[in-house]
């Protein structure tokens, strides 16, 4: 089994399970039952809302704010100052650059990656 590694200022309100190998930077908040897979990093000033799914070997970058009802599946990386809101689908392999905004109820499929600084209004 991995190691949990845990920055200053770490807050998580019942979460439902965290895997071994997580990292979690500074002032890291985690809503309720979120599940997050094995080998997930995720940056400073992150906030996770409630009913949060994320796969394995997902990276989040620093500033990034997670809305309840948010699946995130296997192998995704996030950039800093990314906002994904309610009931968002975010597939496999998908790669999310900086200042993204994404808006309730979308679906982004498999091997997406999204250029910074768009707002995602529809499934792509």
């Amino acid at each position: 089994m991995g190691n949990i590694k845990v920055g200053q200022w770490f807050s998580k309100e019942e979460a439902k399970n965290i895997y071994p190998n997580v990292t979690f930077l500074s002032k890291v908040w985690i809503g309720r039952n979120v599940e997050i897979g094995n080998n997930v990093e995720i940056g400073d000033y992150v906030k996770i809302g409630d009913d949060v799914e994320i796969g394995d070997d997902v990276k989040i970058g620093n500033n990034v704010m997670i809305g309840r009802n948010v699946m995130i599946g296997r192998n995704v990386k996030i950039g800093a100052g990314v906002t994904i809101k309610t009931n968002v689908k975010i597939e496999d392999g998908v790669r999310i650059k900086a200042n993204v905004m994404i808006e309730h109820n979308v679906t982004i499929g498999d091997n997406m990656t999204i250029k910074d600084t768009q707002r995602i209004t529809k499934d792509m």
